[in-house]
């Protein structure tokens, strides 16, 4: 049996992640396996993929796309030398504080930063529907790493701590104390009343 669940109804596959003008320098934290790398060199943009996983680096040095192995917490750029950046998915499992700090400090003043967030019906959504106990344990465990993390700022220890989910009080938080405005923000379709995906459109001030 697959052990997800299917996500077509939810995700907005027509939000644009790579408007930006032509010979923008895009960073795409998280870039998986290069599909907006390669929207941006077809549009005339210059994009440099962040990535953790070894197959999808190579898959993404094979189609001579830039990518370098680095985390959302460390990117390894100079201050202010992106034109903007794309982090669809990835703010979930990482330190979000630092992840935020990292993204205003690499994009230049005036910069946008297209993003995707999971909330709190993602995880709902697997503790419910999961097709295996492993997808429902995911669920639960997100869901108190997250309540953990809001009462006390800390997170489970190890592996069962690696996720939270993201809500709009929160992210506005860390928008005004990580100087990044709101341009735009759009949500999914809900799953029980509670969104499952968060599309933020960020300005860098």
């Amino acid at each position: 049996m697959n052990d997800d669940l299917k996500w077509a109804d939810y995700v907005l596959e027509h939000y644009n992640f790579t408007g930006y003008p032509p010979g923008s320098l895009i960073v795409d934290v998280g870039c998986g396996w290069g599909r907006y790398l390669e929207e941006l060199s077809e549009q005339g943009s210059r994009g440099v993929g962040v990535e953790l996983d070894d197959g999808a680096l190579a898959s993404c040095r094979s189609r001579n796309l830039v990518v370098v192995k680095a985390c959302a917490e460390a990117l390894p750029f100079a201050d202010a030398s992106a034109d903007g950046a794309i982090c669809k998915g990835v703010l979930p499992y990482t330190d979000e504080a630092q992840a935020f700090a990292e993204l205003r400090r690499v994009v230049k003043p005036g910069g946008r930063i297209e993003t995707e967030y999971l909330a709190f019906g993602y995880y709902v959504r697997y503790l419910l529907f999961g097709p295996s106990l492993r997808r429902r344990f995911y669920g639960s465990r997100s869901i108190v790493n997250t309540v953990v993390h809001n009462l006390s700022g800390r997170t489970l220890p190890g592996w069962l701590g690696d996720t939270i989910y993201q809500s709009e009080a929160r992210l506005a938080r860390y928008y005004a104390n990580h100087g990044l405005k709101l341009l735009k923000a759009t949500t999914s379709k809900k799953f029980m009343g509670y969104p499952v995906f968060i599309y933020h459109s960020l300005e860098r001030i």
